[in-house]
């Protein structure tokens, strides 16, 4: 998955610009910034798991209800 979201990252990077005028400090961004997207959506999904997993189901019908 990683490697998939690895690929789609660089040829998006890559679009309009000249693979001549990205140096390594420019990937270095790249790479930071992705990382640090998949860092917030990853605890933001964690968070949202823990809320609805300590959030008890209904007696009636036994479905945990979201909570926002």
């Amino acid at each position: 998955m990683a490697s998939r979201w690895g690929t789609i990252a660089a040829q998006r990077t890559a679009e309009g610009v000249d693979a001549q005028q990205l140096d390594f400090a420019d990937m270095e961004r790249v790479a930071a910034a992705l990382v640090e997207g998949l860092a917030v959506v990853m605890l933001t999904a964690r968070v949202q798991y823990r809320t609805v997993a300590t959030v008890p189901p209904c007696h009636q019908c036994g479905t945990v209800a979201t909570v926002d």
